[in-house]
């Protein structure tokens, strides 16, 4: 569990650097520690979202299960719980070091970063989860779609139509 718990933290640093990057605004990273002006902070193992992470996992097999109908895409949606709560703990990360920094640094001990900031992301999180949810099931339709129209398409001898002449004459 320490494997996975330091992935995530490092995952989640990458990110949210990315993400500070992102906004134009002065950021510098040595490791786990990040300095913006008038605040330095770092990612600690706690930051890691692993029990957020476990939660959306557990979410995300049920909804495979009772939502996908095929094998590659429930695995699809498994494989991609990694990425979503990667993006959802760097978001985080990112807007409490934002508003620590140009806000109130209350922000950094605040209520939101230790009691009410897992719920709040947490929706980041979900949503993402749905849409990743509802792009393998349109995904799926397209698929089935295509499949159907395929079979169709093929006369008596099991041929597609552009096969079908081959010997008649």
């Amino acid at each position: 569990m320490d494997r996975v718990t330091t992935g995530l933290q490092y995952g989640s640093a990458n990110v949210s650097y990315a993400i500070l990057r992102l906004t134009g605004l002065p950021v510098f990273r040595h490791g786990m520690v990040f300095s913006l002006p008038g605040l330095d902070f770092q990612v600690a193992p706690e930051c890691s979202g692993i029990h957020s992470s476990l939660a959306l996992l557990m979410i995300t097999l049920i909804g495979a299960y009772l939502y996908l109908r095929s094998g590659w895409s429930r695995l699809a949606l498994i494989l991609l719980t990694v990425p979503i709560a990667l993006i959802k703990n760097a978001v985080r990360i990112a807007v409490l070091a934002l508003l620590g920094a140009y806000v109130d640094r209350i922000y950094i001990d605040g209520p939101l970063h230790h009691r009410y900031g897992g719920l709040v992301f947490s929706v980041l999180g979900a949503i993402l989860f749905v849409l990743a949810l509802a792009g393998l099931q349109y995904i799926e339709r397209r698929l089935v779609r295509s499949y159907k129209g395929q079979a169709r398409r093929t006369d008596k001898t099991g041929l597609s139509p552009a096969y079908s002449d081959v010997g008649r004459n």
